[in-house]
């Protein structure tokens, strides 16, 4: 009897627990599902190390010859994006050539771009970024040439810090945008109004920028400039141009671009540019025409290697002829 007094409850025990777990399957099954979160993407970093020598060869005055070793520049970049429709951008960077606590010059591009999901192709920018103008780049990363061409050095900005509005069209796209003067970063002396549009079609592309407002001098009269570009692909080498004009209390900037990037092969390529300008207003009146010579070669895909020699013609003072070497690892 004892014994079958032990076996009852043990023999019900086993019945109930298969009832029981399955009831309890039932009870979490009907609780709900959290509502499913949006994973912000891992921030990505990127930079490079600039690093020169220049040698005047012809022309220079007799003080200013020899040989000079440089670091161009060092850059840190960071791309944030909490959610799919937000961008925060910082690059970092530093010139050697200037001091640290000049204007606000160690932050390149400090940026929050918006791209709401509603408004397919539409994108809205607050901050400091690189001057949608120009045919080159502030990064050597992004030049096929050691120095920067006459248009680049003293007709456009560099950087531009205000509100960017720009949308995605058809064969490419539309900016509008409103910001401090050229290369400050505050709008003391009134606000620069500007546009960009951009077409491509194929191997052909095409850009037109118009800014209006104050010069970054200071007390001036308003600037009114207008920068085409276009550009065209055939197979390994790449044709581009530019063209200047701005207009400031009736003095003038007129100047224009040609290159050509002729691929080799994987790792090596050449270049030519000729470029002009004349500029009457500014810091600094310039009249100058030069022809640039470059060979690059990349031993790695993070190292590239160019020589340059460049003559330039500046007004009527003769020409100065002089060689570089740059070297730019990136990571």
């Amino acid at each position: 009897m004892q014994k079958i007094a032990i076996i009852a409850p043990a023999t019900a025990l086993l019945v109930a627990l298969p009832a029981a777990a399955n009831a309890q399957e039932a009870i979490l099954l009907e609780v709900p599902a959290p509502a499913a979160t949006v994973e912000a993407a891992a921030p990505s970093f990127s930079g490079f190390v600039d690093s020169s020598l220049f040698a005047p060869l012809d022309g220079f005055p007799a003080g200013s010859r020899g040989i000079a070793f440089g670091l161009g520049q060092a850059e840190l970049d960071a791309r944030f994006t909490p959610d799919p429709e937000l961008e925060i951008g910082l690059d970092l960077n530093y010139f050697p050539s200037s001091p640290l606590a000049a204007a606000d010059g160690l932050v390149e591009q400090g940026f929050v771009t918006w791209s709401p999901d509603a408004a397919d192709g539409l994108a809205i920018t607050v901050g400091k970024q690189n001057a949608p103008i120009g045919l080159e780049s502030l990064d050597p990363v992004d030049l096929a040439t050691v120095s920067g061409g006459l248009i680049w050095s003293y007709g456009v900005p560099s950087n531009l810090t205000g509100l960017f509005i720009m949308q995605e069209v058809a064969l490419g796209s539309v900016q509008l945008f409103t910001t401090a003067a050229w290369d400050t970063p505050a709008a003391v002396g009134g606000a620069v109004i500007g546009g960009r549009v951009d077409l491509e079609q194929g191997p052909l592309w095409v850009g037109l920028v118009a800014t209006h407002g104050p010069a970054p001098e200071g007390e001036t009269p308003a600037r009114t400039m207008a920068n085409l570009t276009a550009g065209y692909e055939l197979g390994d080498l790449t044709l581009s141009g530019e063209y200047l004009f701005a207009t400031e209390d009736g003095r003038e900037a007129v100047g224009w671009t040609l290159l050509a990037t002729q691929a080799l092969n994987d790792k090596t390529n050449v270049t030519v540019r000729v470029d002009q300008l004349k500029k009457e207003f500014g810091d600094e009146a310039i009249d100058q025409a030069d022809v640039t010579l470059v060979a690059g070669y990349s031993p790695t895909p993070h190292l590239s290697t160019m020589l340059e020699v460049k003559q330039a013609a500046v007004g009527e003072d003769g020409a100065l002829t002089a060689v570089a070497l740059g070297i730019t690892a990136r990571f």
